[in-house]
């Protein structure tokens, strides 16, 4: 082409360009104008030599940025691709214009180097489009209105159906708490007959003064913990949130009453009115005064630790026991409810059969007469009972055992009949021997003629020593005797005491010196920690009688060459007497049993010793000291002695 032909082409495309009724602007990657054509300042506002040196993109709308920006992206990858788009650019006025029109990535031209973009405003266009979709917009917003109408109307009258054939009674009230509906539940329930709109506003309607409500201890609630209020200032009832209240019919007969509801909220949120639910609970309130009734008196039964009680399945699973029957079975409770463990366990193998028996009558007739049932301890050991059982849960298969522990009584009956074969034998130990040693002595006086006289002395000293041996056991019966005598009159409440003032420190000491001249093996030491006179108001023999009962076990179970220590103190206005020994000690049950009539540890004697007695010394020392408004008492571990102690009142 000759150089004319391509001056004459660059001029004719250039007019192309600056007549062209679009916009046409080269611009760089980073979106900076190089190049705007004249019709350019019609799109933009901008003359062209303004519009030069712009960066296009900071005049793009920002709903559009990310998106466009994203597609140049792409279009840089693209040596001469084209793209579309569409956007808002802001006009120099400051309005907003849309704009449409293509990308071509020219950048790869030497002559071009640029990013060509051609635009047209297609504004009103946009403009027609949103008046379009907003006119069919407010046309489908109107059928949706009409139709949620319709639909309303419908609800409308089919809730008022069901508001009144609803079977609970139902109250509709406004945000001050004036009734606007009740339906026909609500007016058998409470015996009004109200003359009013089924509608659901119907006009306000007011309650009987005898219809307000009261608690269920029949004490008139206070304005602000009625249900309605409560319901109209927010709060939703419900479950265990949902009162009862009791209300008063015309004809003065109580109704209970359970109400549960939720307030009604406006469009913005606000609280309009509430919607409460009544529902008629007398029966249950009834069932269940009853049941509380039943559970009251159970639980006094069970708390009271009178009787041992257990809740267990027919089938075995333990559910409920109390504290004295834990005690009883020595297992934890944990143990006892755990789910593995059986009641049936508690019995002998030996008696399971008697205990299934025992369970198949319960479980037929509701229940089993008192009986005597043995229980195994979880230590293996054994207990009397007496136990009775009545089912209170058919439907669960539930009783209740009552169980009585009669070990005590038991134990006494076996130690009555002790008592009696030891009596019968102590009281006939120290007769026969009276008999056999005056037989003796007879028989040897009688012999006296018969035998030379140089033999009379030896016979004599024989008869001497058969005397002394009636003697000591006529001491040992007397004993005997006179502690029977003495327990006799402390069952009878005849027992008397001569109560002088007499000097406490004296008793002690002289009872110590007498028992220390007859007591040959052993030594008994008196730690004297009070110096003079301790005043105390006592029978004095009764006394002597209590340290001698001390004194006595003390003899009788410590070795020969341990010595036993008695002592005097005063504590705070108290005077403590105590004798120490250094014997086998006592463990704990024993301690606690000791004080009891005829009892007799299993403690062995000391080695050559022999138990002598009833059971009894211990016994009325205790009765004695309490007399004397003191106390008794026993410190004692396995292996290492005992210390018994008795406390007097001093005077001052």
């Amino acid at each position: 082409m000759t150089r004319e032909a391509l001056k004459n082409c660059e001029q004719t495309c250039r007019a192309l360009i600056e007549y062209s009724p679009h916009a046409i602007v080269l611009q760089s990657a980073d979106g900076t104008v190089s190049y705007a054509n004249p019709f350019t300042e019609h799109l933009t506002g901008y003359r062209v030599d303004e519009f030069i040196g712009k960066n296009v993109l900071q005049l793009m709308h920002a709903d559009e940025l990310p998106e466009i920006a994203a597609s140049l992206v792409t279009l840089l990858k693209r040596p001469g691709d084209i793209i579309s788009i569409s956007f808002r650019i802001l006009h120099q006025r400051g309005d907003w214009r849309w704009l449409e029109g293509s990308i071509r990535n020219c950048l790869h031209v030497p002559e071009i180097g640029a990013l060509i973009g051609s635009y047209q405003d297609i504004t009103e266009r946009k403009r027609a489009e949103i008046e379009l979709r907003q006119r069919e917009e407010r046309m489908r917003l109107l059928a949706r209105e009409q139709k949620a109408y319709t639909e309303a109307e419908t609800a409308r009258r089919q809730l008022s159906t069901i508001f009144e054939t609803i079977t609970d009674g139902v109250i509709v009230c406004d945000q001050n708490a004036h009734i606007l509906h009740i339906n026909a539940a609500t007016r058998a329930l409470i015996e009004q007959t109200i003359d009013i709109d089924a509608s659901l506003f119907s006009p306000e309607l007011t309650l009987p003064e005898q219809m307000l409500p009261q608690d269920i201890e029949d004490i008139p609630l206070p304005q602000a913990s009625g249900p309605l209020l409560r319901i109209i200032r927010g709060e939703s009832l419900s479950g265990i949130n949902a009162p009862d209240v009791l209300l008063y019919r015309p004809d003065g007969r109580p109704v209970f009453i359970n109400v549960s509801g939720a307030p009604i909220f406006s469009d913005d949120g606000e609280i309009a009115g509430g919607v409460a639910v009544l529902r008629d609970v007398t029966k249950r309130h009834s069932l269940e005064q009853q049941l509380q009734y039943s559970e009251q008196k159970l639980n006094r039964l069970v708390d009271a630790n009178i009787l041992g009680v257990a809740v267990a399945e027919i089938q075995g699973k333990v559910l409920e026991v109390n504290d004295l029957l834990v005690d009883m079975l020595g297992y934890s409770k944990d143990e006892l409810l755990a789910p593995a463990f059986r009641w049936q366990s508690l019995t002998p193998l030996e008696m399971q059969a008697g205990e299934i028996l025992a369970l198949e009558t319960l479980e037929a007739t509701g229940s089993i007469s008192l009986r005597e049932k043995t229980f195994l301890r979880k230590d293996g050991s054994r207990f009397p009972t007496l136990t009775t059982a009545a089912m209170i849960d058919q439907r669960r298969n539930l009783f209740l055992a009552i169980i009585l522990d009669i070990s005590d009584r038991k134990a006494a009956e076996q130690r009555k009949q002790e008592f009696l074969s030891m009596v019968s034998h102590e009281l006939r130990t120290p007769l026969t021997g009276i008999v056999g040693f005056l037989d003796l002595a007879l028989f040897s006086i009688k012999r006296l003629p018969e035998i030379p006289v140089s033999e009379h002395d030896e016979v004599i000293k024989q008869i001497t020593w058969m005397l002394q041996q009636a003697e000591q056991h006529t001491t040992i019966e007397t004993r005997l005797v006179e502690a029977l005598l003495d327990v006799a009159q402390m069952e009878r409440h005849t027992f008397q005491l001569a109560l002088r003032p007499r000097n406490l420190l004296e008793i002690v000491r002289d009872v110590t010196i007498t028992q220390q001249q007859i007591a040959e093996t052993h030594r008994i030491v008196f730690e004297q920690a009070e110096q003079g006179s301790v005043q105390v108001m006592v029978d004095a023999d009764r006394i002597k009688q209590v340290l001698i009962n001390y004194l006595n076990n003390a003899l009788k179970y410590t070795p020969g060459n341990q010595e036993i220590i008695v002592g005097l103190e005063i504590r705070k206005g108290t005077a403590r007497v105590y004798v120490q020994d250094k014997g086998p000690g006592l463990t704990t049950p024993q301690q606690q049993q000791i004080w009891e009539r005829f009892y007799q540890a299993d403690t062995p004697v000391k080695p050559g010793g022999k138990k002598e007695g009833l059971g009894l010394g211990l016994y009325i020392a205790k009765v004695l000291i309490e007399q004397h408004h003191g106390q008794v008492g026993v410190e004692s571990a396995p292996g290492e002695g005992s210390t018994f102690w008795f406390t007097l009142p001093t005077l001052l």
